[in-house]
């Protein structure tokens, strides 16, 4: 196993640590600790909250965080987890996870230049933007899913995205045009 990335933060609540490692089979997993009775003690560990296969992995908190297309300023922790394009020198895509509690990170951000495009998902509403340089969503809606850091399945839920654009685009009658 390869400790790939990590980060550690002094929370409101209590202090934690977020550990990106690989094991020897090539799978992915991201382990959680909370500081306890002066142990840093396991809270929760999933293969199911990052995209697999990706390479050059890094993640952080950030307590300061602008969004690259709504250029909102949130002041409050986001776990970052991120690949780099190396060879040509450009993020490739970047997943943020919102603190709410020691115990509760909300998936809010997926962003991506090569696979999905851009997502926003703040206080029950999904908006979908075609890239991530478009500064309007051309899909915003109500959108229900357990976004908890210990629960996602990010493949279920990109799944559950795309099915969620492609119903707006057969709505629409212009599959090739997502803004309508």
């Amino acid at each position: 196993m390869e400790i790939i990335s990590s980060a550690h933060a002094a929370l409101p609540d209590g202090y934690c640590w977020f550990v990106l490692v690989r094991k020897e089979s090539g799978i992915n997993t991201l382990r959680y600790y909370v500081l306890s009775d002066n142990q840093f003690c396991l809270r929760f560990e999933s293969e199911q909250c990052i995209p697999q296969g990706s390479e050059n992995l890094l993640i952080g908190i950030d307590f300061e965080f602008e969004d690259f297309t709504t250029h909102d300023q949130y002041e409050f922790p986001i776990l970052t987890i991120s690949q780099m394009n190396e060879s040509e020198g450009y993020l490739e895509w970047l997943i943020g996870y919102e603190y709410e509690n020691i115990n509760t990170w909300k998936l809010m951000r997926i962003w991506s230049y090569s696979k999905f495009g851009n997502v926003l998902i703040r206080d029950n509403w999904i908006q979908i933007y075609e890239d991530i340089e478009a500064d309007q969503p051309f899909l915003s809606q109500e959108f229900e899913y357990d976004l908890n850091l210990s629960n996602v399945k990010y493949s279920s839920l990109i799944s559950y995205i795309n099915t969620i654009v492609g119903s707006f685009q057969e709505s629409v009658g212009n599959p090739e045009d997502m803004h309508g």
